[in-house]
């Protein structure tokens, strides 16, 4: 035994110019020394007849403590064999605890390590580098089956004793520098190092398998002039700069596109650390805990600024037994809520749109095709619609041709966004179809106008200052049903070539305390920059007036309609409502309008134009033409809505189908008694008769003579 060990070449100290090449040569140097150790055991107490009695004897030194640790220290010391072996070892030693520039020294500081901790991490490193030292575990241990890593081979290797044990706290567990798997009952746990923290030991420095797919690496590029940019690096530095430096989690809000990811990258790059973006809608929630877990390691170890981005952030609580990286960013939307992290400050910053210069800017940038469209069409785009940075960026990706391609993509984008808190409608109405006095159909082209303009008009330094608030454009069309409010919401979308979402109330409005207003921010927030109009019918549900708090029910009523009006002021986008109970709204909602419409019955005049056109287009000239006498008639005797007119008109149509008939008055009296049956009256036969008397006149003859 002692010449096997006396052929082993001890190493040069000096030739040894790796850290890890020490960690490597302390584990075999003390596996050589236990070898040594275990062989001088098993010779003094096998019997010769190692077949009968070699079962007897392993017991007997299990119940005698021959393989005892102190028994094992002594011999190192007394055996003159050994002492090489203990210089090597001490001098290697002495080397490592000198070290304060390697990526082990990093890991035992960032992470706090003990000796003890340290030691078993090199262990388990070393054996994941040369996997065949596995076969030394199992004959070191005594057992074949054992050929990895345990607490207790730690504890007789490197001098503590029969076995160690890992607090729970333990940084090797709460960082999850090791795994530990449980092999079988009775036996000992499998320990190995984490790969992520084993290559990085031996100098890769890659992205954790853990976060692959869920993160990379976002690079900066030249910010827009308006991003505030110094402010905040002032804020972040501040922190950081401060005895003892503070850790900070800059919220950077805006809506998706607004190019928050490449701020905080600027940001990032200015305190020399690349920005790694998490996207956490990726992370279940039972994942969440150890995904944490290995975002901060990754930061702490590559000295990354981590950016948390996804909409389900504010579901999310971070682990409070980790402390957090120093620079943290949450990509977030706006009013979206955080829960804290405790020893962190948080901030928060607000990513500013585009104004038309910017816009225009970045078009000639990324897309200088646009050079050569017709300039008109151009300007069209740009003031129609808010564009964001990562909207032209896609774009340029794209490579797309003409301004109708984009128009197309942003109009398909806008596709039922809300799920099933709105539905859109069709916008196929024209300025002809809708029949109002011309004071009202002039109010509606000047909204149309501020629709298509205000962008310009929002942006004057003045316009800027004065309004800091309260740049959406809102209106309100109040009358009773059928008189065209919808209609015109309607043709005010066509005009402007937009989408038309009719806001749902059965969504929105809840009788749960809070959700009603949640359903709100998620409509504003949503519809911010969609390019849409959103259409609020029966307003008065939403924006009734506040009442003297006598319950709860009425303080969280009361709350709703506060954040409206707060949600209104902020809103920039285009929205309208309607009402047929105008008196029920809230003054302070209508106070903060500029449009408020009355849409009244239309009169006489009003309604022989209006059957007349439905007539025309529903059936043709010709039956217009037969019918125009008794249509006079029937528009000077009874006041009807729009919407009862087209009804009227379209179930007398079905009528005379159904009879193989052209359509006669007699369809259209029989179509009008059903929509007054809708609201518990009909036609007298005074009154029916009065509408059969234009036929005696001179204007009128044909078919329609037979009575009812």
């Amino acid at each position: 035994m002692q010449q096997e060990q006396a052929n082993i070449s001890t190493p040069n100290i000096q030739e040894q110019s790796s850290v890890i090449a020490l960690i490597l040569q302390r584990f075999r140097l003390r596996a050589w020394r236990r070898v040594a150790w275990l062989r001088e055991v098993w010779q003094k107490t096998t019997p010769e007849n190692k077949t009968l009695g070699a079962y007897h004897q392993e017991v007997d030194r299990i119940l005698l403590e021959v393989d005892h640790p102190s028994a094992e220290s002594e011999w190192y010391k007394k055996t003159e064999a050994q002492q090489a072996f203990n210089e090597d070892v001490q001098t290697i030693e002495t080397v490592l605890a000198e070290d304060k520039h390697s990526r082990f020294f990093l890991i035992k500081e960032i992470f706090g390590l003990n000796q003890v901790e340290a030691d078993l991490l090199q262990a388990c490193l070393v054996v994941a580098l040369e996997p065949q030292l596995g076969r030394v575990c199992a004959y070191l241990q005594d057992q074949m089956n054992r050929p990895y890593i345990t607490s207790e081979l730690v504890a007789r290797l490197y001098g503590y004793g029969t076995t160690i044990r890992l607090s729970p706290e333990s940084p090797l567990k709460t960082w999850r520098l090791i795994k530990e798997d449980i092999v079988d009952i009775g036996q000992p746990t499998h320990i190995s190092i984490d790969p992520f923290i084993r290559d990085w030991l031996i100098g890769r420095s890659e992205l954790d398998e853990n976060l692959v797919g869920i993160a990379h690496i976002h690079l900066p590029k030249t910010p827009i002039p308006a991003w505030p940019v110094a402010e905040t690096l002032k804020v972040l530095e501040g922190h950081l700069q401060a005895a003892p430096p503070q850790r900070v989690r800059m919220k950077v809000m805006g809506v998706p596109g607004s190019g928050r990811k490449t701020f905080a990258a600027v940001l990032a790059e200015q305190l020399n650390m690349p920005l790694l973006v998490l996207e956490t809608g990726r992370v279940t929630p039972v994942q969440w805990e150890a995904f944490c877990t290995y975002a901060y390691r990754q930061a702490y170890l590559d000295r990354c600024a981590l950016g948390w981005a996804g909409k389900h952030l504010s579901e999310r609580h971070w682990p409070a037994n980790l402390p957090p990286f120093q620079v943290q960013f949450a990509i977030v939307e706006p009013e979206q809520e955080l829960a804290p992290i405790p020893t962190v400050t948080d901030h928060q910053v607000i990513m500013p749109n585009l104004n038309l210069e910017e816009t225009q800017a970045l078009w000639q940038q990324m897309l200088p095709e646009t050079s050569r469209w017709e300039k008109n069409k151009v300007e069209k785009l740009l003031h129609k619609y808010h564009f964001s940075v990562g909207q032209i960026a896609n774009f340029a990706k794209t490579a797309v041709k003409t301004p109708e391609e984009i128009e197309a993509h942003l109009k398909k984008q806008s596709h039922n966004f809300l799920g099933k808190l709105a539905q859109p409608l069709n916008t196929t109405f024209r300025w002809e179809d809708l029949v109002l006095k011309d004071h009202l159909k002039a109010q509606l082209q000047d909204f149309v106008y501020e629709a298509t303009q205000r962008r310009s008009i929002w942006e004057r330094p003045g316009m800027m200052r004065l309004f800091p608030q309260g740049k959406g454009l809102f209106a309100l069309f109040s009358g009773a049903p059928g008189t065209g409010k919808t209609m015109a919401a309607q043709v005010i979308a066509a005009e402007l070539e937009l989408p038309l979402f009719r806001i749902d109330l059965s969504s929105v409005v809840s009788k749960y305390v809070g959700e009603t207003s949640k359903n709100l921010q998620r409509i504003f927030s949503q519809a911010k920059n969609k390019n849409v109009v959103m259409l609020f019918d029966e307003a008065d549900a939403l924006f009734g007036k506040r009442t003297d708090v006598k319950d709860a029910h009425d303080r969280f009523a009361n709350t709703d309609t506060n954040y409206l009006l707060q949600a209104i002021e902020q809103f920039p986008g285009i929205g309208i409502l309607t009402s047929n109970k105008k008196a029920n709204i809230d003054h302070g909602f209508i106070r903060r309008l500029r449009y408020v419409l009355d849409f009244p019955f239309p009169d006489k005049i009003q309604r022989i134009q209006i059957w007349r056109q439905l007539i025309a287009e529903m059936t043709d000239a010709d039956r217009l033409k037969q019918l125009e006498n008794a249509i006079d008639g029937i528009a000077e005797n009874l006041e009807l809505t729009g919407a009862q007119i087209k009804l009227s008109i379209l179930s007398a149509t079905i009528m005379a189908q159904r009879e193989k008939e052209q359509l006669q008055l007699k369809h259209l009296i029989q179509g009008i008694e059903r929509e007054f049956m809708k609201e518990g009256r009909g036609i007298s036969s005074d009154m029916k008769k009065a509408l059969w008397r234009p036929l005696s006149s001179n204007h009128f003859k044909g078919p329609l003579t037979n009575g009812l």
